[in-house]
């Protein structure tokens, strides 16, 4: 966690704040790293990393909405869990001047050593850095519930990590 605080700080303060507002149209490929803990407890997580990719559409000045393809994976010595995850989210940009969003969404989710999909949800918040590398480098941190809602989903995966994306 201190890696992504630290990323985010560099990159923030590498790039002038300048009116960014929701972009163009935006593909690109996202690399994370988090924990992912029975919900009841999380006294022991199993610990990994993932990839996915995204595509982002505006969908006004305020909006942003994703679709997302996600892979995890995590071990332990016991254990080890591989998810596939599909996700529509929405980026929320509290002001056209401001970087940082907040992102809500849901989807469904497979254990690929268990079967049938599950309904799952993330909530996550991000800064926007746009010009970098012809297009936008995004740290975030999300949260998500993956399982059947029971009364609560049985998984949860807190993640950080970094987006990028260019212009289509």
């Amino acid at each position: 966690m201190r890696v992504v605080n630290a990323v985010a700080v560099v990159l923030a303060l590498a790039s002038a704040v300048e009116a960014q507002a929701p972009g163009e149209r935006a593909l690109g490929p996202s690399v994370f790293w988090g924990s992912l803990c029975r919900a009841q407890g999380c006294v022991e997580g199993v610990d990994g990393a993932g990839a996915g990719v995204r595509g982002a559409l505006p969908l006004g000045d305020w909006v942003v909405g994703e679709a997302a393809g996600i892979y995890w994976y995590g071990s332990t010595r016991s254990e080890t869990v591989r998810r596939v995850s599909l996700f529509l989210t929405a980026r929320f940009y509290p002001s056209r001047g401001s970087a940082a969003f907040v992102r809500a969404g849901g989807g469904l989710s497979w254990d690929l050593d268990e079967g049938p999909a599950h309904p799952a949800g993330v909530l996550g918040v991000g800064w926007d850095i746009r010009g970098w590398l012809g297009g936008t480098v995004t740290p975030f941190l999300d949260a998500a519930l993956f399982g059947p809602p029971e009364p609560l989903p049985a998984l949860r995966l807190v993640s950080g990590g970094v987006e990028l994306a260019w212009p289509f």
